[in-house]
């Protein structure tokens, strides 16, 4: 690896725990990154996770200083193949090349239009970049990173998180974590673990992970009233949904998440009757303990044919909003009231 002074974007060479590249994740050839340099440093890492193989590092990952390289030496170094399996990656700290004032090398405008794929560059600059052909074309690639804004930064130590556990985040899931966070970098990291431990195996981090983790919802989750439905309470149910709908939560994604969890009950209840214990039926259903726990024990109250006449429910539900032919708000509330019905102790039969 060749050095560069403190004060740069730093790498630390360490492998990626998984044995090799992530076959699927993608990237920009080139990118720019400017603002914070301890969010910079984030985006860089899970850009080596990705993408550099933890057997190449050595001679595929390069730190250079801006103030100690030429555009032409990086370019060289970009062009360069990398040896062995993953990307090459070249991280350029500390530049003054793309600053209010400076004209951007001829050299690094031509690469910006024609880069190798198979390398990914990084430069690194504190203060925003003057418009150019070269900062036009890293933006055309989708390489241009704001570090400064808040909830962009937020969006990025979220992304960067969830690219560390080898998965990735939806587009809804990230926007209810960057508007709950307000930028707050630790709030990010800490809410980032639960939702991580909460997907399990799951690749993807999505609004039922941050639904059943209560994420931007102190006073009821959709996990609330997953539990008060599952115990008949019609009352209370109606309750905690009208909370969810009074904060802007969206109907159709409520009952989504219901569905889910009913969905993996079901899973655990068909895995418990065939012999599995609660954790061997949670490490198949890809679900953390404290996860699976809640659920089991939900499944074991409830008879079979009572969950199949719940999801029979919410599938039709689903189908009445998607045709038009149910308001939201209403075909939601019924759903509740009829999902209670099927579930109380006191009920004999299917409603």
């Amino acid at each position: 690896m060749h050095g560069g002074r403190p004060g740069g974007c730093t790498l630390s060479v360490r492998g990626n725990g998984t044995g090799g590249v992530a076959a699927d994740a993608k990237a920009a050839p080139v990118y720019l990154v400017f603002g914070s340099k301890v969010l910079a440093d984030e985006l860089i890492e899970s850009l080596r996770r990705s993408h550099v193989s933890p057997e190449w590092e050595a001679v595929n990952v390069s730190a250079l200083d801006g103030d100690e390289c030429s555009p032409r030496e990086v370019v060289a170094l970009a062009r360069t193949a990398p040896i062995g399996a993953g990307k090459r990656l070249v991280v350029v700290s500390g530049v003054h090349w793309f600053k209010k004032g400076s004209k951007v090398d001829a050299v690094l405008e031509a690469y910006a239009e024609r880069p190798s794929p198979s390398s990914i560059v990084v430069f690194y600059q504190e203060e925003a970049p003057a418009r150019s052909p070269f900062v036009d074309a890293v933006a055309r690639a989708g390489g241009l990173a704001d570090c400064s804004s808040r909830k962009g930064a937020a969006a990025r130590l979220a992304r960067s998180a969830a690219a560390a556990a080898g998965k990735s985040i939806t587009p809804e899931a990230l926007e209810r974590v960057c508007t709950a966070s307000s930028g707050d970098a630790d709030f990010v990291r800490t809410e980032m673990d639960k939702l991580i431990a909460c997907a399990g195996d799951s690749p993807v981090i999505d609004v039922t992970h941050v639904d059943l983790v209560g994420f931007g919802h102190p006073q009821s989750s959709v996990f609330e009233l997953a539990e008060a439905v599952a115990s008949g309470d019609a009352g209370r149910s109606l309750r905690i949904a009208s909370g969810l709908l009074r904060a802007d939560e969206d109907p159709q994604r409520i009952m989504q998440a219901l569905a889910w969890q009913f969905r993996v009950i079901y899973r655990l209840k068909y895995l418990a009757s065939r012999g599995a214990n609660e954790e061997e039926a949670a490490r198949t259903a890809g679900l953390m303990p404290f996860v699976a726990s809640r659920l089991a024990r939900w499944a074991r109250k409830m008879p079979e044919d009572r969950i199949a006449s719940v999801l029979e429910a919410i599938l039709e539900t689903d189908v009445a909003l998607k045709s038009g032919s149910a308001g939201a708000r209403l075909a939601l509330e019924t759903l509740v009231v009829r999902t209670c019905r099927i579930l109380s102790p006191n009920s004999g039969r299917h409603q």
